[in-house]
Order: C-alpha cells, then sequence, then structure tokens
C-alpha cells in the first residue's frame, strides 16, 4: 500500500487559496485598521515596559544631566514625552504601518557608536501571533 503525494496539486491548491485571500481582503481597509491599532497598541507596550526585552540602562552620565534637569528618575526613552506622544499610524485597503517623525528616533531605534539601541518600534512574536489572529478572524473559514 502506498500514499503519494502530488506537489504540483498541493502549489495549485495553495496558490487558488491564496488567490481567495488576496480577493477577499482587496479594497478591504476595516482589518487594517484593527492591525494598525494592534500595532499602535504594541509600541505603546514597549514604551510603558521600557522594551521588549528590556532595553540597556542609560548611561550614569545621561542620569545625572537628566536629574539636574529635573527629568530623571524617570523612563529611558520618555524625557520630554515627544517621542512616544509622536507614535502615529496609518492604513490603507493593504497595508498598516506605525512611525514617528522624531528626527532623533532612528538614533534610538538603531543605536549609535556611542549608545545602544532601544527599539521601540518593534513586534515581538505574541504581538505578530495578535495580528495574524485578526486577519484570521477577518478572513474567516474558507
Amino acid at each position: 500500500m502506498l500514499i503519494t503525494v502530488d506537489f504540483n496539486q498541493v502549489i495549485r491548491a495553495l496558490d487558488a487559496l491564496a488567490k481567495e485571500v488576496e480577493r477577499k481582503a482587496a479594497g478591504s481597509p476595516a482589518v487594517m485598521r484593527e492591525i494598525a491599532d494592534a500595532m499602535a497598541a504594541a509600541v505603546a507596550e514597549n514604551f510603558e515596559r521600557e522594551g521588549k526585552p528590556p532595553w540597556p540602562d542609560i548611561a550614569p552620565s545621561t542620569k545625572e544631566a537628566r536629574r539636574r534637569r529635573g527629568a530623571w528618575p524617570g523612563d529611558i526613552l520618555n524625557e520630554s514625552g515627544a517621542l512616544k506622544s509622536s507614535i502615529a499610524s496609518e492604513f490603507g485597503a493593504d497595508f498598516a504601518s506605525v512611525g514617528t517623525d522624531v528626527p532623533y528616533a532612528a538614533a534610538l531605534q538603531f543605536g549609535t557608536e556611542f549608545m545602544p539601541a532601544r527599539p521601540f518600534l518593534t513586534l515581538t512574536n505574541p504581538d505578530m501571533e495578535w495580528i495574524a489572529a485578526l486577519y484570521s478572524d477577518f478572513l474567516g473559514d474558507f
């Protein structure tokens, strides 16, 4: 007795499924709004938890400078609140995004020669699972 899998049939079935997903999702920004909201919530949680995983602490000299300005103790990436409050989301029929236009954001996100990265625009595996579940709920069963 023998069971055989014809991968050409599998590929054709997957192609048909992908086309059905594309057809169902096309021109439907409602789910993208939910996904953008979920992404923004994940970024807000990054600020609340000071990173997922936790960001490196700031340098003692930075703590001292902030203390003299009355901004320490405080949050690692929230001295003035400008970065956190600049986070905005956008969505359309086929995209969802979250970002900021603060000029120094890239230095904080990726780090510099003198400062470690503290990625705040990041999604963890549980965040991605949440987003996948939103999309799955939207698509329903085929």
